[in-house]
């Protein structure tokens, strides 16, 4: 899988909306949370869940805004898994903290 921070998107767009169209092949992206993995040069690993971000099916690149993976301070990480996140796990984890 190949994985981008989506660089060519404005820092100036809000950090919860993802782009809606691949910087790579111009094709439309699907957008939703996904949990991913970022890996820093020394091996450490970050894990982050419920990550807004797109996803394009043609090239399977996954695009975060820049803005949000600086305020997460991982620009010097390296995007290297993600998945859609879960739903129902969601759901019962917002159900408990009610």
């Amino acid at each position: 899988m190949k994985a981008h921070h989506g660089v060519e998107q404005s820092r100036h767009q809000p950090i919860s909306r993802p782009q809606e169209r691949c910087p790579t092949c111009s094709r439309r992206l699907t957008t939703g949370n996904f949990d991913v993995t970022f890996r820093f040069a020394d091996g450490s690993e970050q894990l982050c869940f419920a990550i807004p971000a797109g996803l394009c099916d043609n090239c399977g690149e996954i695009h975060i805004n820049p803005a949000l993976v600086a305020t997460l301070e991982l620009e010097s990480a390296r995007l290297v898994f993600a998945i859609e996140t879960d739903r129902v796990a969601q759901k019962k984890h917002l159900m408990r903290a009610e």
